[in-house]
């Protein structure tokens, strides 16, 4: 896959978490190094490795799953208007914090703490402490499960809406390398590139979109309207 975010992580691990492993997310060096701009840098438990992964389908996780979910990832929560145990904020940190790549409750996390009254200190539960940011919680999903293309799927959505297009570019691409037959995938990075302007490479990503039977027009609306259907 060629990358031009490509880098030597041993620019990166300098004074970074020692976190970065032979088998580690290729991005992870890269977003370490974004981290480090945003605010609330140290707030962040970087080494501490934790949580189940929420892709697996054994007996044991099954039942984590039915037990997490049951508790704090009702219908509330997962629409992102209340919680049901104790505060919706509270009741998406318990699931990330025992499935990190816990994609639904990633986006869910993320698009709650950008409303203007999000309140960045808990509460009831320990008064003294901040939530973790969006980056903790993206760069904990990436650390523990470094191929899973639901994060990078999450996380370049986010980024794309927040018109941060260099990281949701690398993280579409890292998502379609990671599971090439996922139409979301392909779509929406054909949307970010239509807003690059690369309409070439934006055709071809809503062709393959459309052959894997993604049902959404609006991406071959932009081309056309472009000037740039075939």
């Amino acid at each position: 896959m060629k990358l031009v975010f490509k880098i030597c992580a041993l620019i990166f691990i300098f004074g970074a978490p020692q976190a970065f492993a032979k088998n580690e997310d290729p991005l992870l060096p890269a977003y370490y190094e974004y981290m480090k701009t945003t605010k609330r840098f140290n707030d962040c438990e970087f080494d501490t490795k934790y949580g189940s992964d929420y892709r697996r389908n054994d007996k044991k996780t099954k039942h984590l799953k039915g037990l997490v979910e049951g508790a704090h990832f009702t219908k509330g929560v997962q629409t992102g208007k209340y919680g049901n145990t104790g505060g919706l904020e509270f009741d998406l940190d318990y699931v990330l914090k025992k499935f990190p790549n816990h994609a639904s409750a990633l986006i869910v996390m993320a698009e709650l703490q950008q409303k203007p009254k999000f309140e960045s200190r808990r509460k009831k539960d320990r008064a003294d402490l901040l939530w973790p940011t969006t980056e903790c919680y993206f760069f904990k999903a990436m650390q523990l499960q470094p191929n899973d293309a639901s994060v990078h799927l999450v996380i370049a959505i986010y980024y794309h809406r927040n018109k941060n297009y260099k990281i949701a570019d690398r993280h579409y691409q890292l998502s379609k390398q990671l599971i090439p037959h996922n139409p979301e995938s392909h779509y929406n990075h054909g949307l970010l590139l239509v807003e690059l302007g690369e309409y070439e490479k934006a055709l071809e990503s809503a062709k393959r979109a459309m052959q894997l039977g993604y049902p959404l027009q609006g991406l071959k609306g932009k081309l056309v309207k472009a000037g740039a259907w075939q």
